[in-house]
């Protein structure tokens, strides 16, 4: 199994960067035995080329499967049990293209390669000041500059979920890179330190999602020395009063994966970003096949006020297409209800002011309706981010018992932006009665409810009013401070604002600077030059320039 590493910075005697690897067990071959071992198995594939000349007439096809059942055979007498996942990939790769190659050439490439395949404590990741240079045996790779967070006031995190998709596709690339099975791999981040956050969020989630780690087992290994990283913000205008944590986040990415809300083995990475852009529709799954949370649709199509309008005519089909049968509008009525409901769409309203949060009967009323849908729900307000998030955070609170702050960090992954100001500490007041609700209803439909529990649960659910949480007390009996959709800065409400600022956002392509390709190209095609003027022969150096391309 795949380790991270924790990683310090110290300053050596000349003053340079260094990292420093606690308990790294890997045993390495030293370079002069692997370039003996190399030496070897060149002049091996020279011999075995002269040797081969007089088949090679023979259907290639045929070739390559004596080869490989060849080789399967010497593999499994004289190469350690451990590795022979890694001689099979080296095989069937060189199988494929080196049509010349004999079983003896292979085994030598098999030994060879025994160096390279230690995974122990190959990840790492380090906080550094200065960008170091790659070494024969260390990798060292950035995405601060690649994965960015698109903010929208002051909030900077967590990275959404395409971004962590990305990420773990990465480090699998260069885990299982030909090119770099001896190299440590280290992830290196800036001393940004909201660019620390994110850094460690996609190698938190990827050590919880790949490598087993429980959350508290990848906070800790993220935790060396004296180093700390700045909690998550919410993407409201001026000063923020509640925040997530890292573990936050690795809870909720934990708990999705337990509850089946995340599958990267089934993860739609194109149709994700595509219909995140507010120019395609801003929509995004909260849980698959049961929750969307997407803007407010208007009578018709049009760009007005610096952001995208779509009518409902712009969802249809794709609800359709994914069995949405329920439609929730939290907000003021900008379209006809019955362009939905003509489509066989059920369509219901549940107004509460914007940057507000809802009543106790308007929680209640959208539980109902999504416990009795008979299809997935999407649901909307004006940008589709507090009002929207915050009662879909309700649902998912009552019915897989996540806390508040893991149930917003899960909600942001999937639409950044959601959950705003005093929706926060509504969401934390609302958790003990959402759990026991969640509680009884789960007893119900394993039918054990009876009178007593009804009238034992409505006791217990009437003392819940006074219960204080982190020291804030329930306040739900109140009635909420006066607010309405028209109460507006500048002619815009908070929704206005935050449709805006997403629509205004340049399109931006998650790829290197164009100098780091142009320099991997011309090493390239310097070694296919030089390896066709030594061997004659040019399909093995594709192989290994290829395997190099997909790893930057």
């Amino acid at each position: 199994m795949n380790e991270v590493s924790r990683c310090g910075v110290v300053e050596d005697k000349c003053g340079r960067d260094c990292i420093r690897d606690k308990q790294t067990g890997s045993q390495e071959l030293t370079n002069l035995q692997i370039l003996f071992l190399s030496t070897i198995s060149f002049l091996a594939f020279k011999v075995s080329h002269l040797i081969s000349s007089f088949i090679r007439r023979i259907d290639f096809h045929i070739r390559q499967g004596l080869l490989l059942k060849t080789f399967s055979k010497i593999d499994c007498n004289l190469v350690n049990s451990r590795i022979l996942k890694w001689n099979v990939y080296i095989s069937s790769g060189l199988s494929s293209l080196y049509e010349s190659f004999t079983p003896f050439s292979l085994f030598f490439f098999s030994i060879a390669f025994h160096g390279y395949c230690s995974n122990k404590d190959r990840l790492c990741f380090a906080i550094l000041y200065s960008r170091p240079k790659s070494a024969s045996n260390v990798h060292y790779f950035s995405i601060d500059n690649e994965l960015e967070y698109e903010n929208f006031y002051a909030d900077f995190g967590p990275l959404n979920l395409a971004m962590v998709y990305r990420y773990c596709c990465k480090i699998n690339k260069k885990l299982k890179s030909i090119t770099m099975l001896r190299k440590k791999i280290v992830h290196f981040t800036s001393s940004d330190q909201r660019k620390q956050a994110n850094a460690a969020f996609l190698i938190g989630c990827y050590m919880v999602i790949y490598l087993g780690r429980t959350p508290e087992e990848a906070y800790r290994i993220l935790i060396f020395g004296d180093t700390s990283y700045i909690p998550f913000r919410d993407a409201a205008y001026g000063s923020c009063n509640f925040y997530i944590t890292l573990l936050d986040c690795f809870h909720a990415v934990k708990k999705a994966m337990q509850y089946g809300f995340l599958n990267f083995n089934s993860f739609n990475l194109d149709e994700y970003e595509h219909y995140e852009k507010a120019e395609n529709g801003d929509l995004n799954w909260i849980i698959p096949d049961r929750f969307i949370a997407f803007c407010g649709p208007h009578s018709r199509s049009r760009l007005e006020s610096g952001y995208h309008q779509h009518s409902p005519d712009t969802y249809i089909q794709y609800f359709k297409n994914h069995n949405v049968t329920t439609i929730i509008r939290l907000n003021k009525r900008m379209y006809d209800a019955k362009r939905f409901t003509d489509a066989g769409f059920d369509h219901h309203d549940l107004f509460f002011a914007d940057g507000s949060t809802p009543t106790d009967a308007i929680v209640k009323e959208f539980l109902d309706i999504c416990e009795n849908a008979e299809g997935a729900i999407a649901v909307h307000c004006k940008a589709g981010l507090g009002r929207t998030g915050t009662l879909i955070a309700c649902y998912i609170m009552k019915h897989y018992r996540m806390t508040a702050a893991e149930t917003i960090a899960w909600v942001r992954i999937c639409r950044p932006g959601s959950v705003i100001g005093p929706q926060q500490q509504f969401l934390v007041m609302k958790q003990t009665s959402l759990w026991l609700e969640g509680d009884y209803f789960r007893q119900k439909l394993k039918g054990q409810e009876n009178g007593q529990h009804r009238a034992a649960f409505s006791k217990l659910l009437s003392g819940v009013d006074d219960i204080s949480i982190n020291g804030v007390k329930n306040q739900d009996h109140q009635e909420p401070e006066p607010y309405s959709d028209d109460d507006e800065i500048n002619g815009m409400t908070q929704g206005d604002r935050l449709r805006a600022l997403k629509s205004r956002r340049q399109s931006k392509t998650n790829a290197i600077p164009l100098t780091c390709p142009l320099a991997v190209l011309t090493s390239a095609l310097c070694s296919v030059v030089i390896w066709w003027i030594v061997c004659d022969y040019i399909l093995p150096i594709l192989l290994f320039c290829l395997d190099g391309f997909r790893t930057q």
